[in-house]
């Protein structure tokens, strides 16, 4: 068995984890797509700074309070899920 990510990282990376999840998000906004994230805590910070909105549970939902992102707090994926289409 391995495991392998969908691509190498990019130098846009925050240098501060294996792998950048905010590195991910830009490259699909780059793409011409819209993202939302979902997260919790320290690792998903680049990804909320660069998504174009937030899920937020845990520790992640006072840093988009701090840094003025748009965000819904949620404690379950039943509650992400209700925001989509079906």
């Amino acid at each position: 068995m391995s495991i392998e990510f969908h691509r190498t990282a990019r130098g846009d990376g925050c240098g501060r984890c294996g792998f950048c999840k905010g590195s991910v998000v830009r490259e699909l906004r780059e793409a011409g797509h819209a993202v939302a994230v979902c997260g919790d805590g320290t690792a998903d910070r680049c990804a909320a700074d660069a998504a174009d909105f937030v899920f937020a549970t845990g520790r992640l939902v006072d840093y988009c309070r701090w840094r003025g992102l748009l965000h819904h707090p949620f404690e379950s994926f039943d509650e992400v899920i209700e925001h989509f289409p079906r």
